[in-house]
């Protein structure tokens, strides 16, 4: 299964921009090798402390702007949260939903995701549409976009927090297939 969606960048459409006197707070999440930190912690409070992709994109165009501002890694879930409730915070490399649109002004796109369903080396699964994946067990990244796409759509998935993971749960057959994008779940795998 592939499909092309861009990461873009959203800001609280009520925050407008940050003023010259104002700090900006960005969030953005473990995806690896889009954002992630530099250490392999889960969580960063420092921009020093988090690179990637996107990352790099979005500090070169901040700097550029001469924009005071901070960036943290935390979860999806919590930088979603901060953004939608406090005026002056963004989160960058998340996807463009219809649920999302209108609560965000959108910058970019930063990267574009191919999405993947993978199976462990070895495997006879074969797919030839999205269809042939429903009779099987697809692992997910809790409150990701192709997750939710999924799930939505009446197919088995069974979603954790720490995308990581998904790679060892299908070495260990807890699931036959892992939703992710086509350059993160290799590198995750890694």
């Amino acid at each position: 299964m592939k499909g092309k969606f861009g990461l873009l960048m959203a800001l609280l459409v009520t925050a407008g921009c940050a003023t010259a006197t104002e700090e900006l707070r960005i969030y953005t999440e473990q995806y690896p090798p889009y954002n992630m930190t530099t250490n392999g912690q889960p969580f960063a409070h420092s921009k020093a402390d988090i690179t990637g992709l996107c990352t790099d994109v979005v500090k070169a165009l901040l700097g550029k702007a001469e924009l005071d501002y901070s960036i943290k890694l935390r979860d999806l879930s919590y930088g979603l949260s901060r953004v939608e409730r406090h005026p002056d915070h963004g989160i960058y490399c998340v996807s463009k939903t219809d649920d999302r649109e209108p609560f965000f002004d959108w910058v970019g796109p930063l990267s574009s995701i191919k999405w993947t369903l993978f199976a462990k080396p070895g495997s006879p699964i074969e797919l030839e549409r999205l269809e042939d994946a429903r009779q099987y067990r697809i692992g997910g990244y809790k409150g990701d976009v192709m997750t939710n796409y999924l799930a939505d759509k009446g197919f088995e998935v069974s979603a954790i927090s720490n995308n990581g993971l998904n790679a060892r749960r299908l070495a260990e057959n807890q699931i036959d297939l892992w939703v992710a994008d086509g350059l993160a779940g290799p590198y995750l795998a890694a």
